[in-house]
């Protein structure tokens, strides 16, 4: 079920004015996520993930602090199936269409894709691992508790393919690449019931990626179906 305009008005403007310094910020709007089924794709979003778009959306379009807005593609598992050269239509469902028009944003918004950060991450706690800056126990990795001065988090685990990074892994190589992109902020609306890994990527980004990037994440819970803002230092 979707949130009433009234919700979606007051998430808009939590979004908006939380973002209020003099560096411009991406937006990231959250994840759509796909499911295979044979030579097909399922939308595996609900409503209230649209309702948070379209919240984005409106924040975008009265905020001057964003410069673009974004959306990340879960396409772990049908990669095949979806080409990042074909148009941005092809991967949103018609709700998510529908808002874009609304608020003339085609031109603004930038997709990413969730396989590209899995491959990317792979590559890197390889190169983690060998320079020292996470360890390893059995088949999975970790960040290095103390040199980081951090609990010990799983960055990885084990499947038919070897050793694959997890959600906070691919996210933190997700907000790596708008940092080499040339973002100096960025902003991520985090549903609950989108994101497996809630906000600690952010914190891997930080640490382990040395991120150089100002980080505010918005937590909204499908339970309370409130959000909460968090500065990541």
């Amino acid at each position: 079920m979707k949130l009433d305009e009234d919700t979606i008005e007051d998430l808009a403007n939590q979004i908006a004015f939380s973002a209020v310094d003099t560096k411009s910020w991406i937006l990231n709007a959250g994840t759509i996520n796909y499911r295979r089924k044979d030579n097909s794709l399922i939308v595996l979003n609900d409503d209230i993930s649209e309702s948070l778009f379209e919240a984005s959306c409106i924040a975008f379009k009265n905020s001057k602090q964003f410069k673009t807005i974004s959306l990340l593609i879960g396409n772990l598992g049908s990669s095949d199936l979806i080409n990042p050269k074909k148009n941005q239509e092809d991967y949103l469902p018609e709700g998510y269409q529908e808002i874009i028009l609304k608020y003339n944003l085609v031109s603004e918004l930038e997709l990413y894709f969730e396989n590209t950060f899995r491959n990317r991450g792979s590559r890197s706690l390889k190169k983690f691992y060998s320079n020292n800056k996470i360890v390893k126990m059995g088949d999975t990795y970790f960040i290095h508790p103390i040199k980081f001065n951090t609990c010990l988090s799983e960055l990885s685990n084990i499947s038919k393919k070897g050793i694959v990074p997890i959600c906070r892994t691919i996210m933190a190589e997700f907000l790596k690449e708008q940092e080499k992109r040339g973002y100096q902020s960025a902003f991520n609306v985090i549903y609950d019931k989108d994101f497996y890994c809630s906000g600690i990527f952010s914190s891997i980004y930080k640490k382990l990626y040395e991120g150089k990037m100002d980080i505010i994440n918005f937590n909204f819970s499908s339970g309370t179906q409130t959000g909460q803002i968090n500065v990541i230092k």
